[in-house]
């Protein structure tokens, strides 16, 4: 969630992305909470640090990202990656069910 948001939002200081990830935590405790499951803090506490941790990882990512081989900027490599990992997610999904 941390990567996304501040992959989407292009964000420079973890502030919003904290913000962001409590307001969600909270919304999907309260409602698990009136639908009759289990409240739980802890479940809050770690989805803001997996959101901290994601907004790390986009900020660590966004540096590094002007060093890059030319390869990996290529649409034909990025179309080659794009199929790999649906194909891979598509074997995850089937030996699940």
């Amino acid at each position: 969630f941390g990567f996304i948001v501040s992959y989407i939002l292009k964000n420079k200081t973890p502030w919003l992305t904290l913000i962001l990830s409590l307001i969600t935590c909270v919304t999907i405790e309260l409602v698990q909470m009136s639908i009759g499951r289990v409240f739980d803090v802890d479940d809050i506490i770690l989805n803001m640090l997996g959101g901290y941790i994601g907004y790390l990882i986009y900020n660590m990512l966004s540096k590094i990202g002007s060093k890059k081989p030319k390869l990996f900027t290529n649409e034909i490599f990025l179309d080659i990656m794009s199929i790999v990992m649906l194909s891979g997610i598509i074997a995850i999904i089937i030996e699940i069910i």
